[in-house]
Order: structure tokens, then sequence, then C-alpha cells
């Protein structure tokens, strides 16, 4: 009997632990009896397996049966586990490198919640034991794969799922097919014995919420690791929040209550405020100016007042369909002499003059508050207005699952306070001002946006990198941490410390990364990969990979959100090829940004103007009126209107309310045209011959660049390079004889 196992059946027994011989693992399962196991031999392992039985403890031959049967190589030092069946059973607090034995039977205990991972420790064996029981093995994470070369021990007893689908221990060998590619065989060595005991008065722990559950990654621990064989990716996170719109108005609703959403009667007002502000502050400094200068258009500002509410929802609606309608000049919207570019729609709901005013004093906050010495003062001048639509993005709708974050380029050649960049792989704007956003990758809904100041912005923390602290602020800004979002990322803002940081706020990411980054695997510099093939490695929940695509240069990616391998997907052409999951995750989360671009840029007022706040305000207005059309979108029924049609609506509402000024010249009285014909000459025109005493009327070329107002009755401001020699009044070549007419000269 030395050296072979024992396997001890007993039934309806109060059976006792045996006492156990030392270094041995001891696997005692009871079930409702009251047998007394005998004595065990030293050095064996013991198999007790008792299920409302009678039978008495076989009979054990001397030598082993034919065939006979090989149990598995145990070695010592192995942890002992007593497990009795009819309680309230509790997981064993388990230790660290130790195998894990789980044992259900009769229990009111829960499979822990696949939200809840429980504290496993990584890369060890997992025992199952159920006794009369129902119940299915827990729902383990599947990051927590049992290793290759250990043993995986099933024992069911009365219970309905009894068949096993894998082959049993072999004849030759003690191993044990399962489902993974690997095979497992012997134990191998451990420490110390450890022993755990379950009693029936055990009491079942509550599981943990999932907010208060901290998503811990060892990768700092660990070493990265080549793959070779099948990768079973990262610990997978939820995605816990409800995406879509809230806080909306009902289906019934019209486009321009969409629009009112971003546009608030307190922002309308506060850039009323501002602009009257300005003006009154710019004519105050350019009084004697405006002295020497009585043909300035200022002077018609001063005439005609203050603007309003109304003025400046038209004023938007103007410059809404100047997206619509391209054309080269800001004048060339009011000309009416050329039919070619004549469109009116423009003078008959606003002034020129008064559009060409209300950009020149168009404004967002108090130069009076404008402290010089702060180092937060660069975006001063436009902060009420970014404060503003940060705040109100995230208000009406939560984004899906897979989100981007990317940079986006406002187009501007003009002076700005450190603001200017150039990024020569953006072909809309190569100069202009940065943009960083945060964009949902369906729709290219902007939830969040922050300019980019150059290197006037202080650091938040010297120990972090720039890109890192600018990553978290904004998902933070927007709330969309720790609730399961999938983030992308270009080469600019990926590193593995920002992705660990991530995943720790329960938020998985994918992007590109730079081969300098600093805690990538020491190998990726030195391993070649031939066309379309990868190197993978993995450090806990984080993947890199270095993947070579045609004749390309190998490019450098890293995820916390996908395993490795290879997957089918179609490419631009539709054929099916085979690219590594982590390139095909990656084009599936990198396009919010861009999206939100090409949808924006095709309708923007891209106006050309010397203020950077401007430029900065139509693009922020442009974006505003594209968010509430993906709202209208996701949330209307019925007939959906297209952008064009919805935004064409919007421009119809914001300007029927407004009544634009009407420019008249002053007519002459008879009293101002005699004074004029009673002077003794005119001065002299272009020429150094006199003009005569009493000069006909006729028309008189003035020099270049010395063009005057027409007199004549227009709706806005005319300039003439002609004249009247007798009159002293500038006229245009159409109204000449007009004018005359009319005042009976």
């Amino acid at each position: 009997m030395s050296n072979l196992p024992v396997f001890l059946s007993t039934c309806q027994s109060s059976c006792q632990p045996p006492n156990l011989p030392v270094n041995l693992p001891i696997f005692l399962s009871t079930s409702q009896s009251t047998c007394q196991p005998p004595s065990l031999p030293v050095n064996l392992p013991v198999f007790l397996s008792t299920s409302q039985s009678s039978g008495q403890p076989p009979n054990l031959p001397v030598k082993p049966p034919s065939p006979p049967v090989k149990p598995a190589s145990l070695p010592a030092n192995l942890p002992v586990f007593l497990s009795t069946s009819q309680s309230s059973c509790k997981p064993p607090s388990l230790p660290v490198n130790l195998p894990v034995f789980l044992s259900t039977s009769q229990s009111s205990c829960q499979p822990p919640s696949p939200r809840q991972p429980p504290s496993l420790p990584v890369n060890l064996p997992v025992f199952w034991s159920t006794s009369q029981s129902s119940g299915q093995p827990p729902n383990l994470p599947v990051n927590l794969p049992a290793p290759v070369n250990l043993p995986v021990f099933l024992s069911t007893s009365q219970s309905p799922s009894t068949s096993l689908s894998h082959k049993m221990w072999s004849d030759n060998e003690a191993e044990y097919d399962v489902d993974d590619p690997g095979q497992l065989s012997d134990f191998a060595d451990t420490a110390s014995i450890v022993t755990h005991l379950s009693t029936d008065d055990d009491e079942v722990q509550e599981a943990p919420l999932f907010d208060d559950l901290e998503f811990e990654d060892s990768a700092d621990e660990e070493e990265w690791q080549r793959i070779v064989d099948n990768d079973r990716g990262p610990l997978p996170i939820p995605f816990t929040a409800t995406p879509g719109p809230h806080r909306i108005p009902p289906n019934t609703a019209r486009p321009i209550d969409y629009f009112n959403f971003f546009f608030y009667n307190t922002l309308i007002n506060n850039i009323v405020e501002e602009t009257n502000r300005y003006s009154n502050q710019y004519i105050e400094a350019k009084e004697e100016y405006l002295a020497n200068h009585p043909q300035s258009r200022t002077h018609q500002w001063i005439q005609q007042g203050h603007t309003y509410t109304e003025e400046i929802r038209a004023f938007l609606g103007i410059l809404f369909n100047m997206g619509f309608i391209k054309k080269p000049t800001l004048e060339s919207y009011w000309d009416t002499t050329h039919p070619s570019l004549d469109t009116p729609w423009f003078p008959k709901h606003f002034n020129r003059n008064r559009f060409q005013l209300l950009l020149k004093f168009l404004y967002f906050n108090d130069n009076s508050q404008l402290d010089e010495n702060s180092a937060n003062n660069v975006l001063f001048k436009i902060q009420p207005l970014i404060d503003h639509f940060q705040a109100v993005f995230t208000t009406y709708i939560h984004p899906d699952k897979n989100i981007s974050l990317d940079e986006s380029m406002i187009g501007f050649k003009g002076a700005t306070p450190s603001l200017r960049q150039y990024l020569p792989n953006k072909h809309h704007a190569r100069f202009g001002i940065k943009v960083w956003c945060v964009c949902d990758v369906s729709t290219g809904y902007t939830f969040t946006f922050e300019i980019y100041e150059g290197r006037a912005r202080p650091p938040a923390n010297n120990n972090i990198p720039t890109t890192h602290s600018t990553a978290i602020r904004l998902l933070t800004r927007a709330s969309l941490c720790n609730i399961g979002h999938n983030v992308g990322f270009d080469n600019f803002f990926s590193s593995p410390a920002l992705f660990k940081d991530l995943y720790q706020r329960a938020t998985t990411a994918t992007g590109t990364v730079r081969r300098n980054r600093v805690g990538l695997p020491d190998a990726l510099q030195g391993t070649q990969v031939l066309r379309n093939e990868v190197a993978e490695w993995r450090q806990g929940s984080l993947l890199c990979v270095k993947y070579k695509d045609g004749n390309k240069t190998p490019v450098h990616l890293i995820s916390t959100a996908c395993s490795g391998g290879f997957s089918q997907t179609t490419n631009r052409q539709g054929e099916r090829v085979s690219r590594p999951n982590i390139v095909v995750e990656y084009n599936k989360i990198m396009g919010g940004v861009d999206l939100k671009d090409t949808k924006l840029y095709a309708y923007l007022p891209e106006r050309r103007t010397v203020k950077w706040t401007t430029k900065v305000a139509f693009y922020l207005f442009g974006t505003a009126l594209l968010n509430s059309y993906i709202i209208y979108k996701k949330h209307a029924t019925g007939r959906i209107l297209t952008r064009m049609n919805l935004t064409m609506s919007v421009i119809d509402e914001l300007v029927k309310k407004y009544e634009p000024h009407k420019v008249r010249c002053r007519r002459r009285t008879r009293e101002e045209i005699e004074e004029r014909q009673q002077q003794t000459f005119v001065t002299q025109i272009n020429t150094n011959i006199p003009v005569p005493h009493t000069p006909p009327h006729k028309m008189v070329k003035l020099p270049k660049k010395k063009l005057r107002n027409c007199v004549a009755v227009h709706n806005h401001r005319v300039r003439s390079n002609y004249i009247c020699a007798r009159c002293n009044v500038g006229l245009c070549v159409t109204c000449f004889h007009g004018y005359h007419d009319t005042y009976h000269h």
C-alpha cells in the first residue's frame, strides 16, 4: 500500500478531520456524514469525497489495479483546505503565490460580479468544488488565467452540472486538458503550509460597490513579457453611463430651441454689455483722432447708439449665413452694382457699416480688470466665452463609450499672445491657434475643449508631464472618468504612465506612441519586424505592439483596452484583411475630432481679421451650432431636418425681429448750396490750372486714394473718385445727373 493515494468515500457520517501528516496537501469534502476516516499513510495525498452514500471505505489493494491509476504528483509544502457543506461560505483570505480553492455547497454566497473583480493573485490555479448545489463556478475575470503546468481540480457531487467535457487525468501523465491553448501539469513547489477552514457559521461578505473599486495594476512591480501565445487581454472595465441626450425639450421643439441651449440670454447680454463698454473706451481714447477725421465710420456708431440684444442675435444670424454663402470680401456681401455678386438678403436684414462696426467693437471681457502681471492673462479677453461653452457642452448629452482626444486648429496668421502654432500635417490650417478637444467618435459632438496657451501656461505639477496633466484635466472636467469610457490618443499624448493612470480611474485607452517614451519595453528598439508582422509585449493591463504595415515605417501602439493577436476587418476598398487587434481598436476610436472638424469647417464663417479673439469666437459659435444639431438629430422624432435646413431655420428666427438702421446722407439746404456757389474758387483738382469763378456742373476725377463720399441717396456709404466741379461734392457717375435734377441746379 505504499506510495498509493487513498480514496475514501463515507456516507451519512459526522466526519472529523484525521490527523494529517506533515507536508501533504489534503482535500476533505464532507456532506451530511458521520464516518470517521481511517488513518492515512505518510507521504500520500488523501482525497476524501462523500455524497449521501452508505458505502464503506474500499479495501485498498497493495498493488495498483490494472490499468494503473496514476495520480498527480503533488509536492510537499502545500496548503491544507478543509471545506464543509451546508454553510454560508465565505472565500478565505487568499495568500499570495498560493493556489486558490473555492468550495461552495448549499450556501448562499454569490459568485463575484464581473463588475467586482475578486482579490485573486495573478497567475494562480483555481480549484472549484461544488456539492449538493446547482451553482455554477464563479465568474472569474478574464485577466486571471490559470498558469501552465498547474492542475485544475473540478469536483462535483449531486449537482446538475456534473457532466464535464474535459479529459480527466490521463493514464500516462499527470495532466489535465482544459480549454486553454496550453495544458496543465504538475504542481510547482510552494513555500509553506497554510490552513484555511470554512465552517457552517460563516457569513456572506457583501460585495463592495463598483464606485469604490480601484482597478489596481501591478505593472509597476512586473516586467514586460513578450507575448508568444494567445493573449487574453486586460481586465475588462464595464461601461456604466447612459449615453444620449438629457435635459432637453419635447420632441416637438423648434430648431431655435436647440440653438438656445448654448446661447443663453446671459451670454448674449454679456456680449452686449462688454461690446458697449469697449466702444466707450475706444471713443474716449480716440477723441482727438475722431475730431480730425469727420468721415470716420465711428461717428455713425455715436449717432446710432449702442448695440442691444436683438441686434447681437441678428449679427449672429448674418455670421452663420456667411458660412453658407462664400464671398471673397466682406463688402461683396452688400455689393449691389454687380449682378453676379448681388445678394439682396444681406442689405435687407443688416446694414454694412453697422456690421463692420460690430466687428470692430465686439468684445467679451472688461479690459479694466486685466492684471498685466498675472501669468494666466493670455486668454483674458475671451475667457468668459470659453468658460460658458466649457460648462454648457456637457449639460445636455452624454457620449457613447468611445471618445477621442486630439487637437484642432483655428486658422490665423496674425499677432497673438504666444498662442500661434505651426502644424505642418494640418492641411486645413497649418498656422493658427491650437485647441484640444474631447469628442464623441460616432457623432463628432464636442464635450470639452481647451485652448493651448503654449509655454505661457505654468505646469500643474513639475513631476507630471504637461501632456499627462492636460489629458487628465480635460477628461475630469467633462466628468468622463470612472465610468468605463474608452479613449483614443495620438502619439503626442500617449505614454505608459498616462494609460496606467487612466486605467486606475476605470478608463481604458488606445493610441500610437513615440518609441522613446519612458516606460516602454527595453527590447522595443532592437526588435525588428517584417512586413505585416507584429512584436507584442504585456505588462499587467498594458499592451505594447510594434507593427509594420506593408513597406511603411513600423508603428508603435499601446493599449489597456484590447488583447494581442490579429482579427479580420474590412479596409477602405471593401476587402477582408487581417490586422492586429490594437490597430483595429485604434482606427475605431481615433476619428472623433477629425469628424467634428469635417462637419464644422463645411459651414464655418472664416472671415479674415486682425483680431485673434474674433477668430476664436467664430470657432466657438460654429461648434455650439454644430452641437445643437447633433442633439436635435438624436432627440427629435418624425421628419428630421438636414443640418443646412436646421441652420437656415435658426438664421431666419435670429434676424426676423431686428430692423436694420437706415443710413441716409443728409441733404443740403438751399443756404448751403448758395454758400458753395459764392465761393471765389474751388480747390485745385489734379491740375495746376485755376478753376473758374463759377465753374459749370461737370464731373472732375480725383487723384488716386482721394475718394469722397457720394452725397446722393444710398442705403449705405458709397465712395467715389469723382466730384462735381461746381458743387465740390462727391458723386458717383450714375448719380451725377439725378442729383442735379433733384436740386434744380
